[in-house]
């Protein structure tokens, strides 16, 4: 899996987030961002325009032992819509954003997410 956070100089969420790559030693390419030139692609991946983004080229951001903390991050918010549909709320199918559903689906199937609450 190749990492590359995005961002912009003056940013201290950017420098945030690359402080704790660089002290994990996780691998990772850096990418500054003119602000005042900003590639038409940015608002694909962050439409409000946000920064530290971290792009992942390979479509999962976790693969079985890989699961990470940006993962953890993610399985309450997961969880929670899966007990709201269960409820009765209308299904968020994520046909629209088929590799958000696999992930979703990937991340709440994790033994140690089910196990978190009995």
């Amino acid at each position: 899996m190749k990492l590359e956070l995005v961002g912009f100089k003056i940013c201290p969420f950017v420098q945030r987030v690359n402080i704790q790559i660089q002290h994990k030693a996780i691998p990772c390419t850096l990418s500054y961002l003119n602000p005042k030139e900003l590639p038409e692609w940015l608002s694909v991946l962050s439409p409000l325009g946000k920064v530290p983004l971290l792009k992942v080229d390979d479509g999962a951001l976790f693969a079985g032992e890989d699961f990470g903390l940006v993962d953890c991050a993610f399985a309450p918010f997961f969880m929670r819509l899966d007990l709201l549909e269960a409820a009765g709320a209308e299904p968020l199918t994520g046909d629209d954003l088929p590799r958000v559903a696999r992930y979703r689906k990937a991340v709440v199937a994790v033994p140690a997410v089910k196990a978190s609450i009995l």
